[in-house]
C-alpha cells in the first residue's frame, strides 16, 4: 500500500504562535500562576507542563486546580519571563540578571533554559575576567563574548525574523544568541532587538 506523507514546515511554530494569542486573548486557559503573591500568569497547562517539568508534575499531581503557587523566592518578573518563553522560545534580559534566571529556571526544571544560562554565565564572567586585565588566551578569543552595555538576548533558537512574539522551537544544540557579540577574526553579528 501507497503511503502519503507531508511534512508541514512551521506547523509548530504556528501552532505556539496561535496558542500565544490564544492566551493573549484570555481563551482556553487553565491555569493561573502566581508568583510572589502578586504576578498572574494565565497559561494552557499543557504549554506550560511542556515547557517545565516542576509545573508538569504540580498539574498531574493536583489536575483539577485551576491555581498554582510559585515559590516566592523567585521574583515574580523573572517567573512571568521563563512561564512567556514557553510560548514564544524567546528569553531576553540583563546579563547581570542570569543568575536570577539560572536559579529560577532551574527550580521550574526548564532543562533547556538552565543550560542557555550556564553557557551564558560562563560567558559573561570569562569577559569580565577579561576586562578585569587578565590576558586573552587564544581559546577565549575564539569563544562569543558578551559587548558591556548591549541588549542581551538569550534565545534558544535563531534570530527571529518577525516582531519579538514570534515563535521559533528552541534547539539544545545552538549556543546563546548575545547581542552585539564579536566572533573570531573581528566578525559582528547583530541580532534583532527584542523589546517585549
Amino acid at each position: 500500500m501507497d503511503v502519503v506523507c507531508f511534512r508541514l514546515p512551521g506547523h509548530s511554530d504556528a501552532a505556539l504562535r496561535n496558542m500565544n494569542t490564544l492566551r493573549e486573548q484570555r481563551h482556553f486557559c487553565d491555569i493561573t500562576i502566581v508568583a510572589g503573591g502578586r504576578q498572574m500568569f494565565r497559561g494552557h497547562k499543557v504549554v506550560l507542563a511542556a515547557g517545565s517539568a516542576f509545573l508538569r508534575d504540580q498539574f498531574l499531581l493536583n489536575p483539577s486546580a485551576e491555581l498554582q503557587q510559585v515559590s516566592v523566592l523567585h521574583s515574580s518578573t523573572v517567573i512571568r519571563e521563563l512561564l512567556q518563553s514557553c510560548y514564544t522560545g524567546i528569553l531576553q534580559f540583563s546579563a547581570k540578571e542570569i543568575v536570577n534566571y539560572l536559579t529560577a529556571a532551574s527550580y521550574l526544571q526548564m532543562e533547556h533554559v538552565v543550560e542557555k544560562c550556564r553557557v551564558a554565565l560562563s560567558q559573561y564572567l570569562q569577559t569580565k575576567s577579561c576586562s578585569s586585565g587578565s590576558v586573552k588566551t587564544e581559546e577565549s578569543q575564539a569563544m562569543p563574548s558578551i559587548v558591556s552595555g548591549s541588549t542581551r538576548s538569550l534565545d534558544s533558537m535563531s534570530p527571529p525574523s518577525e516582531r519579538a512574539s514570534s515563535l521559533q522551537p528552541h534547539s539544545s544544540e545552538e549556543e546563546p544568541q548575545v547581542s552585539g557579540v564579536e566572533h573570531a577574526g573581528g566578525q559582528r553579528r547583530d541580532e534583532a532587538n527584542l523589546s517585549g
